[in-house]
């Protein structure tokens, strides 16, 4: 296989599974990049079919654990691109994806209300991968009840920041003196929370 000029390995094999991540490349090697740096607990938010989660829980330490957590229903308009609007993933085809091309040992899936389950979180993650609801309402209240998680010095990745939602909560976060953009590839951005 010829490897694109500037791509990873990994990123480059795993373009080509049934499910893989619904990302550019560039931005595929961005995930990997700061999955190997995860060291307590990676959250996704924004299972969709288990492509991206499936990558992630094999960029992982042995000891570093992955939660991703969707609804598994279908997407608002604001939440999502048309095409992929109209596809309802299931918990058991990401759950199936997982175990074909994952580490399903250091995954749980948990269907629910992304910022419900962050309002109610017990303990650090120090890795906040926000791919879920879209919507400005929904990403604010994802980056409202997950980032008092995330430890400082840790990682919030924002995807499809070419949403207006997620432009507008960027705008947002960008106000605070309290995180640094620290990386933007295509429409993947790094957060670093600083305290």
């Amino acid at each position: 296989m010829r490897r694109k000029r500037g791509l990873s390995k990994i990123t480059m094999s795993w373009t080509k599974k049934k499910n893989h991540p619904l990302m550019e490349p560039r931005e595929t090697d961005l995930l990997v990049k700061y999955a190997r740096r995860c060291k307590i607990h990676f959250i996704e938010i924004g299972t969709y079919k288990g492509g991206a989660s499936s990558l992630i829980s094999k960029c992982l330490s042995d000891d570093v654990k992955l939660t991703t957590i969707d609804i598994f229903r279908k997407a608002s308009k604001a939440s999502i691109s048309q095409p992929l609007r109209e596809i309802i993933p299931t918990y058991e085809e990401a759950k199936r994806t997982i175990e074909e091309q994952g580490d399903v040992s250091k995954v749980e899936i948990v269907k629910g209300n992304s910022w419900r389950i962050g309002k109610n979180w017990k303990g650090e993650i120090d890795i906040l991968f926000i791919d879920g609801d879209h919507s400005y309402e929904g990403v604010k209240k994802d980056f409202i009840n997950w980032e008092p998680h995330v430890v400082k010095g840790g990682y919030i990745l924002m995807h499809d920041a070419n949403f207006k939602g997620v432009k507008k909560m960027m705008k947002d976060i960008s106000k605070s003196s309290r995180f640094s953009f620290k990386e933007r590839v295509c429409e993947l951005v790094i957060i670093k929370k600083m305290n």
